[in-house]
This record gives C-alpha cells, sequence and structure tokens, in this order.
C-alpha cells in the first residue's frame, strides 16, 4: 500500500512573517484609537469623521500619500524633499522639516542615506472643517549606502493637518 510522503511546511520568508505580524499589530490600535473615543464624540456633529465617510476617505489618501512622500528621501535629492515639503506643508512644519534637513544634510550624504518610507494604516482621531488630527502606522526602510546596510522599522504618528488657503496642509508629526 503506498502512502504519500508528508508535506512539508516551510517556515515562513521572514520579511513576509514581519510584515504580516506588523499589519495585524498595526490594526489593534487603530481601532483602539478609533473606538477610544468619549461616545459624546460620535454624537458631535463637528467631528466629522463621524458623520462625513466621503471627505474622512478623502483626508485618508490624502494623508497617505502626502506622509508616506514627506518622510522619503535620499542624500543626492534632499532639494526635491524640502520642495515637495514646501508644497505640503505650513509655515510652522516647514521650518522645522528645514531646521532638521540643515542639522543631519551632512551626516546623509557622508552615509548615503536612503529612505523609503510606506504607510501602512491611518485612523482619524478628529476631523474639522478647518484642522484633522490623525493617527499614522509606517514601516521605513533605511539604507546606508557606505556600509551597504539596510533595516526596516515600523513607527506610529500623529499627524496634524490643517486647511490653508483652501488647501490642506502637513501642520505636525510627532511620535505617537
Amino acid at each position: 500500500m503506498y502512502t504519500r510522503p508528508a508535506k512539508r511546511i516551510r517556515p515562513p520568508d521572514d520579511q513576509l512573517f514581519v510584515s504580516l505580524i506588523r499589519t495585524m499589530c498595526a490594526a489593534v490600535p487603530v481601532a483602539v484609537a478609533l473606538g477610544a473615543a468619549p461616545a459624546s464624540a460620535a454624537q458631535d456633529p463637528s467631528n466629522l469623521a463621524f458623520v462625513d465617510a466621503v471627505g474622512t476617505q478623502q483626508i485618508i489618501d490624502w494623508v497617505r500619500r502626502t506622509v508616506g512622500r514627506a518622510l522619503t528621501y535620499e542624500y543626492r535629492h534632499l532639494d526635491d524633499l524640502e520642495r515637495f515639503v514646501a508644497d505640503v506643508g505650513t509655515t510652522a512644519y516647514i521650518g522645522r522639516q528645514d531646521a532638521h534637513l540643515d542639522d543631519d544634510r551632512t551626516t546623509l550624504t557622508r552615509q548615503k542615506i536612503v529612505v523609503t518610507a510606506r504607510v501602512v494604516g491611518v485612523g482619524v482621531r478628529d476631523l474639522r472643517a478647518d484642522r484633522a488630527q490623525l493617527l499614522v502606522y509606517w514601516d521605513q526602510t533605511r539604507t546606508r549606502g557606505d556600509v551597504d546596510r539596510t533595516e526596516t522599522t515600523g513607527s506610529a504618528s500623529i499627524v496634524e493637518i490643517r486647511m490653508v488657503d483652501g488647501t490642506w496642509k502637513l501642520d505636525g508629526l510627532t511620535p505617537a
């Protein structure tokens, strides 16, 4: 009688496994953050996140694209990042970003740093007609070219945006 050999179960690919775990871990805090608002917030018509699904999704899409791009840079093209931030940031945000880049430009260039960010989750905490606060989860891959080393990390940030002259602008990005 012939019996088939047992099917070998392969251990998961490390990168895929880490990504799946991060995604699952990101989903829980977003759900908690959205559900953690007091019951009165859900009944507050000035918090548009609870009453304007289309507008809320547009904000989520904008933040996903903008934050991912604002956290992505290459040592040879830091001026491109400055121009992008100048287009999408408030005056205060631009000033903070420029100061950060000025402090780090020499190191970034010497170490040949290339950073790629990908937003993996966005939750709207508060959405008003002229401002919003969101919880954003993102992965960032950082390559240091001078020693050929790459590392990927995940992070969460509170993102604040403001309406300036009819256009949404990044106003703050702080660790969550």
